[in-house]
């Protein structure tokens, strides 16, 4: 029998009608980090998923750019932030919850050079002739303020200026010291463990060294809060705390 045209318009309706009514497909949490977390919480979410939750979606880049970005309502559910400042921020323009917002891990500053280099006899010894280009974050990204923090205790920052490479992230940083493009860098502990062709030379401890805290919040647009408050207590769990030791991280 032919349908009439008609018949063709009711059938699509109820096509469409049927297709609307379909349960939506189950997602993970999204969550922003500082490029420095990338490899790091990928295998804590891992284990969460295999539990039995949807596998979570990670995008990794430097902190300020992703607070711009939550700001300007990006679809993220958890911020993990590299600097307390920018969380701060989140938390005064209310793009965050802050009675989720906790410490999560802390890091420390080191002081590295590429593999065919010679570290200097000290700290100090950065103003030698050899260190031309010194790599460091830029001044709106974390590892680039707490790298200044750190030659300003020094009382080296003045002197070293013009030498100092800003580049956009951690992530950033850590490659082109290991590609042997910079003559030294301050870089985070743990990205200069990953390092396959660099020394550290110096790891900045004690009162005058910066205090480096990632802190997470899961954020006022959250589309699932069980699931994002269920992989938060997860990722600061002692479970997940097992690898983020290995890889150079210390409690807050």
């Amino acid at each position: 029998m032919r349908l009439l045209p008609d018949a063709f318009v009711a059938v699509a309706l109820l096509a469409g009608a049927l297709a609307s009514c379909r349960a939506p497909v189950d997602r993970g949490p999204t969550v922003f980090a500082a490029s420095s977390l990338s490899g790091v919480l990928d295998p804590a979410a891992a284990r969460w998923s295999e539990a039995g939750h949807p596998p979570p979606r990670f995008t990794f880049d430097a902190t300020s750019r992703l607070a711009r970005q939550i700001e300007d309502g990006a679809p993220a559910d958890i911020v993990v932030s590299a600097d307390v400042a920018w969380m701060d921020v989140l938390v005064e323009h209310g793009r965050v919850d802050p009675a989720t917002r906790r410490d999560l891990l802390s890091n420390r500053m080191v002081l590295v050079v590429p593999a065919h280099q010679r570290c200097p006899a000290q700290f100090a010894g950065l103003d030698e002739p050899r260190f031309v280009r010194i790599g460091v974050g830029g001044e709106t990204v974390p590892v680039g303020r707490y790298a200044r923090q750190v030659l300003a205790s020094a009382g080296k920052l003045d002197a070293l200026s013009p030498r100092l490479v800003p580049l956009p992230s951690a992530r950033a940083l850590l490659t082109a010291v290991d590609s042997g493009e910079l003559d030294a860098a301050l870089l985070y502990q743990t990205d200069a463990r990953r390092g396959h062709a660099l020394t550290i030379c110096t790891v900045f401890e004690g009162a005058e060294a910066p205090v480096i805290l990632y802190q997470a919040a899961v954020t006022v647009d959250v589309h699932d809060r069980a699931e994002a408050t269920s992989l938060l207590d997860h990722l600061g769990g002692n479970e997940a705390w097992v690898g983020y030791e290995g890889l150079g991280f210390v409690r807050p």
